[in-house]
């Protein structure tokens, strides 16, 4: 009788499929939100800025993980980590909003948000995802303000 897999592979297959399942013990949760600017009704003018979430303590692996999302026309965005709209893990979070950044010599778009929230340090925004998912909700100072 043959076996299609000599033991010794067999053997290693269990260990990396037994590691892999070790490894997975927290998942990405759904993480969604909207944004808007004070006394502006049109939230399309955040369209194609980021958001960047970033674990304010890094893991039990040493690693600060961060997870990003794109703003759309309606003001709203779904973070990814892993996967495209994945979420991300639950924790505590800091976070920054980006300007999009311009393709190639295009002129760089002028800011509709104030400048600290470009910054995890300055934009004073934090978020904590639960264990089911968040949604958040955040009016963003215009420039200058």
């Amino acid at each position: 009788m043959r076996v299609p897999f000599p033991v010794p592979v067999c053997f290693a297959w269990i260990v990396v499929g037994l590691l892999a399942v070790a490894g997975c013990s927290q998942r990405t949760v759904p993480v969604t939100g909207q944004i808007t600017i004070k006394n502006e009704p049109n939230a399309a003018k955040l369209a194609g800025y980021g958001v960047m979430f970033e674990l304010a303590e890094a893991g039990p692996d040493g690693k600060l993980v961060s997870s990003l999302g794109e703003v759309d026309a309606d003001g709203k965005f779904a973070l990814s980590t892993l996967g495209s709209n994945d979420g991300a893990y639950p924790g505590k979070y800091r976070v920054a909003i980006t300007p999009p950044i311009p393709m190639g010599d295009d002129p760089h778009p002028k800011p509709v948000i104030h400048s600290r929230y470009h910054d995890l340090n300055s934009s004073g925004l934090e978020a904590v995802i639960g264990a089911n998912g968040t949604q958040f909700t955040w009016e963003l100072d215009p420039p200058g303000k």
